[in-house]
């Protein structure tokens, strides 16, 4: 929600943008311009906040789909490396170990983490500060912190934080991980809703003939025949016959539901 804010109030300041709507869920935005020429400063604008922009739908699926992998990819290495630096933390108090925590927490934070780091400094040049920030902000810290300790700046401190700094990277990447395949799914509920093909309805007139007519132009007390593997256009009740229906998109059951009269 923070990202499609962000891209709104950027907009809004471009001379000649009147006004910003942008979707989060959707991933999609709208914006009211003066003139035409104007798109180009729209889109330099958000892709100097760190967004992609896509043509149509189409690549929006591919680039989740590219995207979820990555994220899965990046959470299972920096899951791992945390796990070996909680080893080398608890298990270990050798100066090899401090070396080791250093070396894979380094791994760790700057290349799976390294899109929170890329946000991050886009949005500062723009004046945006996002979630984004604050990770990069907090693993920074956590590491130069630690890192001054390993120099022995500090005398009277011994405990390093490094795993700390890894594991919070481990958590927001799983985080990540979960809501792109939730919106991945959603995407793709949305297109099979979208494949439905309700634009047209069969009716049974008094003289018993079928016509077909658009699904907008079905009244009430219209007798419409629906035939094996067809959609539904409009609610109803069965006067005749009996059927199983998908009715999943509705009330989310997998199985179909049995109809009759």
């Amino acid at each position: 929600v923070n990202c499609s804010n962000a891209i709104e109030r950027a907009c809004k300041k471009i001379q000649g943008v009147s006004d910003a709507s942008v979707s989060y869920v959707n991933s999609s935005g709208v914006f009211l311009l003066e003139d035409e020429t104007r798109s180009q400063d729209v889109v330099k604008k958000i892709q100097n906040l760190g967004f992609e922009i896509l043509e149509n739908e189409q690549n929006l699926e591919e680039y989740r789909k590219k995207e979820l992998i990555a994220l899965r990819k990046n959470w299972l290495l920096s899951i791992v490396l945390s796990a070996l630096i909680m080893y080398f933390e608890m298990f270990d108090t050798s100066f090899l170990s401090q070396n080791m925590q250093m070396l894979l927490s380094f791994f760790a934070i700057f290349y799976c983490g390294r899109t929170f780091f890329s946000h991050a400094i886009k949005g500062l040049k723009n004046w945006n500060l996002d979630m984004n920030t604050l990770i990069a902000l907090g693993c920074i810290s956590a590491f130069a912190y630690s890192f001054c300790i390993y120099l022995n700046l500090f005398e009277d401190e011994k405990h390093l934080y490094f795993s700390g700094a890894a594991m919070i990277i481990s958590f927001v990447l799983l985080g990540k991980f979960l809501e792109t395949n939730a919106k991945f799914k959603a995407l793709n509920y949305q297109k099979r809703l979208n494949e439905i093909d309700i634009k047209k309805a069969k009716i049974l007139n008094e003289a018993g003939e079928l016509s077909e007519i658009p699904s907008a132009f079905v009244k009430n007390r219209d007798i419409i025949v629906v035939s094996e593997g067809e959609s539904v256009a409009v609610d109803g009740v069965v006067i005749q016959g009996k059927a199983e229906i998908d009715t999943s998109f509705l009330s989310g059951e997998f199985l179909p539901s049995s109809v009759r009269v």
